[in-house]
């Protein structure tokens, strides 16, 4: 089936499905359809830092319908596509991804899925590059996630790419904890990416991990409704090794300090990095892929140092739309970059069979 072909069965489904519902709406009802889209703009300007980093600019829309079906409280199941549709592509559609999990909230403030996952991980951006959420949106595999008043856990295992006759695995294993009091905050990060296999390790196994340690404070005024929302700083210490086993190590390290402020409902900050080189997110990697690294993390942090100003604002245009808008200036290796995004969100949920399953006993339900 071609993509275009792919893309107008969706849609048929979906408009089939949204007819037989008696009243959309926001009724009693399990199970609802939700049409979730993000339209986005990422442009990334930079120039003469070959060595580095070059500049592109991404411009497209993820559009992610699915079912939703609450089994019973904390048991949901939701199953649909990912459509991504780069514009100014001769294909309007580049990829379909199957988006299928089961969340099952275990205890309070925890969640383990099974299937696609929640990709909006909280790892260090020298870890795991923001842009991978227009690149690489889709992750398959198990997650468990806890977020409370004093704590915040993300563990996670993506698999990527099965082991064939002709094709080595390919996964990548995440944990972020981070415990907090009283503004006070502590985390640790650790992300490990992994290409080989047991019968496909040749020429060898490729692994890259990163580790960090982290701690800041964020000071809140006690008053609601001032200019002032919050102010605060982190320290980070970041680590990244490529290990590929039958060539060198390439490993290097760093320390990343950031200090922020939101401030008419708008969120401010500056960050500055010291360590780095071409080791730090080295792109030995793959000796099959020459110049394609296994390490996720944003290439930025291969300079020695660099430093970094921006702003990020999101309006709430209604309860399913939302708006965001951000700009960052970058001064590195005596250049200045730039990074401009924009964000157009929108997540209707319709509530499907409303009637009928307000027909059915409280018990089946």
């Amino acid at each position: 089936m071609s993509k275009h072909a792919k893309f107008a069965a969706v849609f048929s489904l979906l408009l089939l499905v949204s007819l037989l519902s008696p009243r959309p709406g926001r009724a009693e009802s399990p199970l609802s359809l939700v049409l979730e889209n993000q339209t986005y703009f990422y442009d990334l300007e930079h120039s003469n830092i070959d060595h580095i980093d070059r500049g592109f600019t991404l411009i497209g829309d993820l559009f992610k319908p699915h079912f939703r079906y609450d089994i019973k409280p904390g048991l949901r199941i939701e199953a649909g596509a990912l459509l991504d549709i780069p514009f100014g592509s001769d294909d309007r559609v580049d990829q379909v991804e199957p988006v299928i999990s089961v969340h099952y909230g275990f205890a309070p403030h925890w969640l383990l899925t099974a299937g696609t996952l929640d990709r909006d991980h909280p790892l260090h951006d020298a870890f795991f590059d923001d842009v991978l959420h227009y690149t690489d949106p889709i992750e398959q595999g198990f997650q468990i996630k806890g977020v409370g008043s004093h704590f915040r856990q993300d563990t996670w295992i993506d698999w990527e790419l099965n082991e064939t006759a002709d094709r080595r695995e390919k996964f990548s294993v995440g944990n972020y904890s981070q415990a907090k009091w009283n503004g006070f905050m502590a985390d640790a990060q650790v992300y490990w990416v992994h290409l080989g296999g047991q019968q496909n390790s040749q020429p060898c196994c490729f692994n890259n991990l990163s580790l960090g340690f982290g701690t800041g404070y964020t000071y809140r005024p006690k008053t609601k409704g001032g200019i002032l929302d919050e102010i605060g700083f982190t320290v980070h210490y970041l680590y990244n090794a490529d290990f590929p086993t039958d060539f060198p190590t390439a490993r290097e390290d760093g320390i990343a300090t950031k200090i922020f402020t939101r401030m008419w409902d708008v969120y401010f900050y500056a960050l500055a990095w010291n360590g780095g080189s071409q080791d730090f997110n080295s792109a030995q990697g793959d000796s099959l892929r020459p110049g394609v690294p296994l390490a996720k993390g944003d290439p930025i942090y291969k300079a020695d140092d660099f430093q970094e100003v921006g702003f990020i604002k999101t309006w709430r245009l209604a309860d399913e739309v939302t708006l965001d808008l951000g700009a960052r200036g970058q001064y590195i290796d005596d250049m200045v970059g730039g990074v401009f995004l924009f964000n157009f969100t929108w997540s209707p949920s319709i509530a499907l069979f409303e009637d009928y399953f307000a027909s059915r006993p409280a018990r089946a339900r």
